[in-house]
């Protein structure tokens, strides 16, 4: 299995029965796909992208930085480290971490998805 598809079914499985906030019925993944392809049209690594369905995997799951190396490797820990702890905040992020916080911002700023803005710190209903 590839690296994205890897994040995919990771994500799903840890986001499993939960739901976005405000949109009854749509799963969170929706809102991690969003992000995910978002990040892969502004030129996102594989990496990225991974990083991006992970997210929020470890704010609003029991993931932890060690599950997600152990499955998706140190590049993709490593930018989920760097999107969980805000970009603004660190003096050295890296671009690819960054890219998917500024894909996200971008998004929720300009109120795109399902009629309702997304956000890199958007909070799933339900689950953990």
């Amino acid at each position: 299995m590839n690296m994205i598809a890897t994040a995919v079914a990771y994500a799903a499985q840890l986001h499993d029965g939960q739901t976005r906030k405000g949109a009854v019925g749509i799963a969170y993944t929706h809102h991690l796909a969003e992000v995910a392809t978002l990040v892969g049209a502004f030129g996102g690594t594989a990496a990225a992208i991974a990083a991006a369905w992970l997210h929020d995997a470890v704010e609003d799951t029991a993931a932890t930085l060690d599950d997600i190396r152990a499955r998706l490797g140190d590049e993709v820990a490593g930018y989920v480290a760097e999107v969980t702890v805000a970009c603004d905040v660190l003096e050295q992020p890296s671009a690819q971490a960054c890219n998917i916080a500024s894909v996200a911002f971008t998004v929720r700023r300009e109120g795109r998805g399902h009629g309702s803005p997304i956000s890199l710190r958007e909070k799933p209903v339900g689950g953990y």
